[in-house]
């Protein structure tokens, strides 16, 4: 990624639209400006703050920190109600993904169920 620069990025966008005339528009959202200390060459394009105010939550110190620092009251009766929610239709737990092959099986396993639950809802899984 680090040889990635702006006319290699000019490049890459006249090929996609050589190949696919059809597309008017490429919107890049949420990008990150560097992964695992490798500067994200997209991140250098014309942007600006994510407006999607979740985004800029501060999970410092977990779930109960996070309710403290703002609306706690509200949020944990929709935490209650969705508990109860989960609860209503069997059990569930909380995971954290501490390891790469964890985050691939949980990520393959919600993949999975957001297809079957698309499929049902006739829904194009996209």
């Amino acid at each position: 990624l680090s040889t990635i620069d702006g006319p290699a990025i000019r490049s890459m966008f006249k090929a996609i639209a050589r190949v696919r005339p059809d597309i008017d528009l490429i919107s890049l959202e949420r990008l990150l400006p560097n992964l695992d200390g490798v500067v994200n060459p997209l991140a250098a394009l014309p942007s600006f703050p994510s407006p999607n105010l979740a985004l800029a939550v501060d999970l410092d110190g977990g779930f109960d920190a996070l309710l403290s620092r703002a609306s706690g009251k509200r949020k944990r009766k929709k935490h209650r109600s969705q508990t109860r929610k989960f609860e209503a239709v069997g059990a569930f737990r909380r995971i954290e993904a501490r390891t790469r092959e964890d985050v691939d099986r949980l990520l393959d396993a919600f993949l999975s169920m957001k297809e079957a639950r698309f499929a049902k809802m006739g829904i194009a899984n996209v």
